[in-house]
């Protein structure tokens, strides 16, 4: 248990961002997600604040 301090998480092939809604109400930090699909890449734009978004091949990154 972690007292005091956030769970930081990154996310891989995360898609439009599911995984993270649920790592951030359960009181994670999500520090970093990717995906190689454009409009997942978009949509994480729109609803992600303060975390680095890449997209790309995890291969590349």
């Amino acid at each position: 248990m972690m007292i005091g301090s956030k769970l930081q998480t990154i996310s891989l092939f995360l898609g439009c961002g599911g995984p993270d809604f649920g790592a951030e109400k359960a009181g994670a930090e999500v520090i970093l997600a990717t995906d190689i699909d454009k409009d997942s890449v978009a949509t994480l734009h729109k609803y992600s604040k303060g975390k680095e978004i890449i997209e790309g091949d995890i291969a590349d990154i």
